[in-house]
């Protein structure tokens, strides 16, 4: 007899996230930010001490790598058998990013993404993850007054939307690939065991 096993690394790393962002949103306050000439007062809700914003931090890596593993999980199971192997060879050539794989699966499902009023939020949230995980920018002195950069781009505006984009693009794959979504419940299971 042989048994399959597959560690739910969705389930992780989406609870990771949420108790990050739980963490994040219990250090949330205003944000010191003037405007460039100094004369409005610009502050948002953000995180103003270094572990609100490492907590965010965590969140969006995490809510991006529950989403990737969750759409490889429907990629898998669903897509990947129905394309002719031509376009599967060209798709994998072009290495996908993840909104663009989501964005064929949900197209194999016939969904819109036009329609889709919390997509843009789906490619938001995964520059927020590149622009962490792959920091590009050249640090620049910026004064006082002025919030950083990482800080406006994680404001508590902002980790609201991509989580509800990351727990909505879950939910639309899990409905149409007939996968297992619990785990956006707080219902974790860290390994499935087939037989």
């Amino acid at each position: 007899m042989a048994y399959g096993h597959r560690l739910n690394i969705e389930d992780i790393f989406f609870e990771l996230a949420e108790k990050n962002y739980k963490i994040a949103s219990e250090l949330s306050g205003m944000v010191q930010h003037d405007s460039a000439d100094g004369l409005k007062d610009c502050s948002f809700r953000g995180y103003p001490t270094d572990e609100g914003l490492a907590a965010a931090s965590i969140a969006i890596v995490g809510w991006a790598t529950a989403l990737e593993a969750f759409t490889n999980l429907a990629w898998n199971a669903t897509v990947a058998d129905t394309l002719p192997k031509g376009k599967i060879r060209d798709l994998v050539i072009k290495q996908l990013s993840t909104p663009e794989k989501l964005g064929e699966v949900f197209r194999g499902f016939d969904i819109d993404l036009g329609l889709l009023t919390w997509w843009p939020d789906i490619t938001n949230l995964f520059q927020l993850r590149n622009e962490l995980v792959h920091y590009r920018h050249q640090v620049v002195y910026q004064g006082f007054c002025f919030a950083r950069v990482i800080s406006r781009r994680l404001s508590e505006v902002s980790l609201v939307s991509v989580r509800n984009a990351a727990i909505c693009g879950i939910r639309e794959l899990g409905i149409r690939a007939d996968l297992r979504t619990g785990f956006l419940e707080g219902d974790y299971e860290i390994a499935t065991i087939n037989a």
